[in-house]
């Protein structure tokens, strides 16, 4: 074998293995780059649930206080107005965290909660209406539930965040091996 061919031979080897380390090194990048692309969406969207019911719980306990006293109209129609748009926002953050369901577990928490989310809707619509704070306190204390659903919901994506975490960790200690095998 001629010094021509055993040069053209070992410089293809070369430019084959590094053109295998650069496929490895953009597939792992991709990887890392994707790696949170559900969990983040679902996170955000269950803690903008969360601070929508929360604040909506703080509308209906005012409301709950101030009806004891002779309200116009308007008050009735502000706090229905307020049910309404947060109730819109957390039925569209909803539809975000119901798409990005992996489990059944998951799915049957989310499940409870559009249950109960729903019936507290009807329960609050029912209460206002009726401008009892009786009633409209009765239906407060029903907060808990699609409340503690959220926060289960929250806890099963966070333990999902971290099991991608740990991947993503792994991936990109395997990146950096094969970066340095390739020096």
């Amino acid at each position: 074998m001629s010094i021509n061919k055993k040069l053209l031979t070992f410089a293809g080897l070369l430019i084959t293995v590094s053109v295998v380390l650069i496929s490895i090194l953009i597939v792992n990048m991709t990887a890392i780059q994707s790696s949170n692309a559900d969990v983040m969406p679902k996170i955000m969207a269950l803690e903008d649930a969360n601070l929508q019911y929360i604040e909506l719980e703080q509308i209906i306990s005012d409301y709950g206080n101030i009806i004891t006293v002779k309200q116009p109209p308007s008050v009735m129609e502000s706090v229905q107005n307020e049910l309404e748009k947060t109730y819109a926002l957390i039925e569209e953050n909803s539809t975000i965290v119901k798409n990005l369901i992996h489990s059944d577990t998951e799915l049957e928490q989310f499940n409870a909660f559009v249950e109960k989310n729903t019936t507290l809707k009807q329960g609050l619509q029912e209460a206002i209406a009726s401008q009892n704070a009786i009633n409209v306190r009765t239906e407060l204390a029903r907060f808990a539930g699609p409340l503690n659903d959220l926060y289960m919901l929250k806890m099963y994506a966070t333990t999902e965040y971290d099991l991608v975490q740990e991947r993503l960790h792994d991936r990109i200690a395997t990146a950096i091996w094969s970066a340095v095998v390739g020096i």
